[in-house]
């Protein structure tokens, strides 16, 4: 938001971040970009507050924190989910900036969640430093972990208390339960994608299915089979890797062009004859 900056993100990445990604490797196939953008505005005015001594977001507003507008962002991944984090430096005119509670009360906080989308950390205050280290950044990346955990579903249960794996942010147990989750999950969302492609092409007598479908719903079918065999035998490393391939399978087979184009002009059929 302020003026030109470096910052020691490589080196933050890998001491407060990759770790966690690391320990997430069974499960999901995470890549890390990070950008610097320049004079980014904010799509909601801050109003100063004299009370304070701080310019004040309401919390009721952060959902709306995102200049889509204005705030362009590069991209090499084609991953199918992203998630966008990040770290507001404030200029000179809007420092400090707080969050306050919808009562008006200053939050302790300045970091938060936008579901589904990502998360963001404020710094308090505008500096004069061209350089944000990797010790500044210690705080918001700490932050940037909790809410990952928190947008992938990986929360600790009500009254729980566990013994946290500083290095990773992560405990074993709940690693582990989180992959025999995501497992069983894939594994019901093959049997539901190839439920409905079964139906789809049922419902079409005349569609004409190329080879590479048949073969690619096998291979789905033989990897939700290794996948149950491996979760029967308590393998659950095999079984989270193969129930993501049948998983991943399943939905190429059920998006694939000829599939599609045969759906659309079925329903373009229907439409223009409607009886």
């Amino acid at each position: 938001g302020g003026g030109l900056v470096t910052w020691e993100i490589d080196s933050a990445n890998e001491k407060f971040l990759l770790p966690f990604t690391r320990k997430l490797q069974h499960v999901y196939d995470i890549s890390v970009e990070s950008q610097v953008l320049y004079f980014a505005s904010l799509a909601v005015a801050p109003k100063y507050s004299s009370a304070h001594g701080a310019f004040v977001l309401s919390s009721d507003s952060l959902n709306d924190f995102i200049n889509s507008k204005e705030w362009s962002f590069d991209s090499t991944t084609e991953m199918e989910r992203t998630f966008h984090f990040f770290f507001f430096l404030p200029p000179k005119s809007l420092s400090p900036l707080r969050i306050s509670s919808p009562s008006g009360e200053i939050l302790e906080s300045s970091a938060f969640v936008i579901q589904e989308y990502g998360g963001v950390y404020i710094f308090p205050a505008h500096q004069e430093e061209t350089l944000i280290s990797e010790d500044q950044l210690r705080a918001p990346m700490q932050h940037l972990v909790g809410q990952l955990r928190k947008l992938l579903g990986m929360q600790i249960p009500p009254n729980v208390r566990a013994l946290v794996d500083h290095e990773a942010a992560l405990p074993a147990w709940q690693l582990d339960a989180f992959r025999r989750a995501v497992t069983a999950a894939r594994t019901l969302e093959t049997r539901k994608t190839l439920s409905s492609l079964k139906s789809l092409i049922d419902g079409m007598s005349n569609m004409v299915i190329r080879d590479e479908i048949g073969h690619g719903v096998q291979e789905a079918v033989a990897r939700l089979q290794t996948a149950e065999e491996a979760w029967s035998r308590a393998d659950f490393t095999s079984a989270s890797k193969e129930a993501a391939y049948a998983c991943e399978r399943a939905e190429d087979v059920f998006f694939d062009p000829s599939i599609l184009s045969m759906v659309t002009l079925s329903h373009t059929r229907s439409s223009s004859f409607p009886g």
